[in-house]
C-alpha cells in the first residue's frame, strides 16, 4: 500500500491532478510487482533449498542401497561359487567348505591341486597338454605324463563339480582352441582382484583368512 499526503504545493488546490495520479499509479504498480518477485524469489529460493535437502537424501538412500546389495552379494558369494585366496598358499573354498583333498583315489592331491593353481594362474589364456606336463610332470615320459595329466583332470573336475559324469560335460574347466580353460564365471571372488582393485583406488589391503581387511604395510 502506498499512502499519499495533500501536496505540499503553491497551488490553489492539493488535489493530484490526472498526470499525477496517472504517475503514482504507475509507481505503485512498479512497486507491487517489484515486492511480488522479490516474494518468488524467496519462495523459489526456499523451495530449491528444499528440492537440494531432499535430492541428498534421496543420494544417500542409494548409497546405502548400494552398500546393502553389496554387502549381501559378498555374503552370498561367501556360501556359492569358488573363493579364491591366492596371496600366500593357496586354499580354495567351493560352496563355502575348504577343498583339502583334490585328486580321487588314483590321482595325486597335490598334482591336482597345482593343475588347478595353473589354470587359475591363466585365466583368460588357458594351457595345453603339454605346458601342465612340463611343468607338474617334468620328469615323466610323454606318454606317462599324458596319461597322468588326464587322470587328474578327471579327478579334478569331479572335485570341483562332484556330479560330473564326463569331461565334455563340464561347466567349470572347459576345453576349445586346443586349449584348457577356467571359467572366469566359477570364481565368485578372489583376494588377488580384491587386492588389485584396491590398490587402484589407492587403499591397498589384504584379505586375512577370516575376511577381513587389513592395511599393507
Amino acid at each position: 500500500m502506498l499512502a499519499l499526503g495533500p501536496r505540499n504545493s503553491d497551488a490553489a488546490t492539493q488535489q493530484f491532478n490526472d498526470t499525477e495520479q496517472a504517475l503514482l499509479t504507475h509507481l505503485s504498480t512498479y512497486l507491487a510487482l517489484t515486492i511480488d518477485h522479490a516474494r518468488s524469489r524467496d519462495d523459489h529460493q526456499a523451495a530449491m533449498v528444499k528440492l537440494t535437502e531432499q535430492s541428498q537424501m534421496l543420494r544417500l538412500q542409494q548409497e546405502q542401497l548400494a552398500q546393502q546389495t553389496t554387502s549381501a552379494a559378498r555374503r552370498a558369494a561367501a556360501t556359492d561359487g569358488i573363493r579364491v585366496y591366492a596371496l600366500g598358499p593357496l586354499r580354495v573354498e567351493h560352496d563355502g567348505e575348504v577343498i583339502t583333498r583334490w585328486g580321487g583315489d588314483k590321482a595325486g592331491t597335490y598334482q591336482a591341486e597345482a593343475l588347478f593353481a595353473f589354470l587359475f594362474d591363466r585365466r583368460g589364456r588357458g594351457i595345453t597338454k603339454d605346458e601342465a606336463a612340463e611343468v607338474i610332470w617334468p620328469d615323466l615320459e610323454i606318454s606317462r605324463a599324458d596319461s597322468a595329466f588326464h587322470r587328474t583332470l578327471a579327478a579334478l573336475r569331479r572335485t570341483l563339480e562332484p556330479g560330473l559324469k564326463r569331461g565334455n560335460q563340464s561347466r567349470m574347466i572347459l576345453y576349445h582352441h586346443d586349449r584348457y580353460w577356467l571359467e572366469p564365471a566359477c570364481i565368485a571372488w578372489c583376494d588377488t582382484e580384491e587386492f588389485v582393485a584396491a590398490a587402484e583406488r589407492g587403499s591397498p589391503c589384504f584379505i586375512s583368512r577370516n575376511h577381513t581387511k587389513r592395511p599393507c604395510c
